[in-house]
This record gives C-alpha cells, sequence and structure tokens, in this order.
C-alpha cells in the first residue's frame, strides 16, 4: 500500500506543475494470468490508473523484465484510455548486441528530434 500511496503522491505532484503523464516501473507482472498474485496486481493498477484519471494524469509503464504480450495483457485488462507504455525509450539491461545497438540508435535519433 505505501508503493500505491507514494505513486498517488506524485500524481498529485505532477497535476500541480502541469505534468499530463507519469511513468514508472510497476514492478513485477505475473505471466501466467493463474498465478494469485494477477488479480491482485491487476486490481491494484486499474485502481491506480483510475485515480490518475481523475486528476487527468496518464499512467505509463515503464518496460522491464516482462514480456510485451505480458504488458499488453495488463494495459487491456486495466481498460482505461489514459494507461499506455513509454514505448521505445528505455533501453532495456536485459538485451545485448544487435538488438541493444539498434534501440541505442533509435532512441538517439528520437532524442535528437525532440531535444533541439
Amino acid at each position: 500500500m505505501k508503493r500505491m500511496e507514494e505513486l498517488l503522491m506524485a500524481a498529485e505532484f505532477a497535476k500541480k506543475l502541469g505534468v499530463t503523464c507519469v511513468a514508472t516501473h510497476a514492478g513485477f507482472l505475473p505471466e501466467n494470468m493463474n498465478d494469485p498474485h494477477y488479480s491482485d496486481v491487476l486490481a491494484a493498477l486499474r485502481s491506480l490508473a483510475a485515480a490518475f484519471k481523475n486528476m487527468g494524469i496518464s499512467f505509463l509503464f515503464e518496460t522491464g523484465q516482462e514480456t510485451p504480450i505480458t504488458l499488453l495483457r495488463f494495459i487491456e485488462e486495466i481498460g482505461l484510455d489514459n494507461v499506455g507504455y513509454t514505448g521505445n525509450y528505455i533501453i532495456e539491461r536485459e538485451i545485448s548486441g544487435e538488438q541493444q545497438t539498434k534501440d541505442i540508435k533509435e532512441t538517439v535519433d528520437f532524442l535528437k528530434k525532440i531535444l533541439r
């Protein structure tokens, strides 16, 4: 509950600043829908996303160790239009080689466009 309270405080602070999006790493998202923690995690995230929506704030997932399918499933099951993810702008530590190089180049190109 402390983490949820802190995220709600962050959203309230963001609103005061005029910020419209808050991104966070939500922690471990269970892959298996039958995992005993799945429904509790989903309910907590849905509650946060709804509170963010009421404040006019988008709730964005920072990607982590979960698969894209798991992340998409959570976003869809939360079912609110203010929920999304941070996209390709996060360079994952879990990958290396050609894919990591490609991700870094795409991120640099993107940042060059917006940081003029």
